[in-house]
């Protein structure tokens, strides 16, 4: 394996606090991988939390894709067309948003958004776009951007821009917007309080489930991810598809 995406919020950080012994894991997994921070965080909203090792970062659900500290230009221009759309959608929505540059997040709990209201915009939602759940400190958001970014479509694109077997890339999470990652990623893993349909994801597609959670949760991850990278699980380079 030498790629590793995770998950930030109730993953590697849990109530905005970073463990000491999650910090040296994930610097051992480094000495090994590339890791990789996949979020729905704006970038400024990283830039609020725990300092968190990582070689790339992938924020806002997908929608981009930071190499270093510059925005990754081929995958900007490929959600480039779809941002007149999300910001028309916006507008037509009415609601108080969280600041996002690609995409639409809105919170729950301070727009007062019931199960029915919820249903409506779900409804009408554009075709071009996806709507997906996700939780941290603040609430849990509804956050809506271009069907052709999300995690999923991320993982696929850096793992091919960095010569990286799908095979050879792990993925952890606990959200039901990092469904689709885990699912596309070689060796998914997640820890036994994540949501009950990432549980059980993970348990199909023969993951792992650390039988934690907090803190010790993010430990046992790391771990398992130490574990199958000293397995040798690689792929020739030379049979990855950039296809995304």
């Amino acid at each position: 394996m030498r790629a590793v995406f995770s998950d930030i919020d109730n993953v590697l950080m849990f109530d905005l606090h970073v463990a000491p012994e999650t910090l040296r894991l994930i610097e051992q997994v480094r000495a090994h991988a590339r890791f990789v921070l996949v979020t729905a965080r704006s970038f400024d909203g990283v830039s609020h939390i725990p300092p968190i090792p990582h070689d790339h970062l992938i924020v806002e659900n997908g929608c981009v894709v930071y190499d270093g500290d510059e925005i990754d230009a081929d995958w900007e221009r490929h959600i480039q067309p779809y941002l007149p759309i999300v910001e028309a959608h916006k507008r037509s929505l009415g609601l108080i948003f969280r600041p996002k540059t690609c995409m639409i997040s809105v919170g729950v709990t301070e727009n007062g958004l019931g199960e029915e209201e919820i249903a409506r915009i779900g409804r009408e939602l554009p075709p071009e776009l996806v709507l997906r759940t996700s939780s941290n400190e603040r609430g849990t958001f509804l956050e809506m951007y271009p069907r052709i970014a999300g995690k999923a479509a991320a993982l696929r694109y850096l793992a091919g821009k960095l010569g990286v077997a799908i095979e050879d890339t792990c993925a952890l999470g606990d959200d039901l917007v990092d469904i689709e990652m885990l699912e596309a990623c070689g060796y998914p893993i997640t820890h036994h309080e994540a949501r009950e349909a990432v549980v059980a994801l993970v348990r199909q597609c023969g993951g792992y489930i650390a039988p934690y959670g907090g803190h010790d949760a993010s430990a046992a991850m790391l771990r398992e991810v130490l574990r199958w990278q000293e397995e040798g699980h690689h792929t020739n380079s030379a049979d990855v598809s950039r296809n995304y």
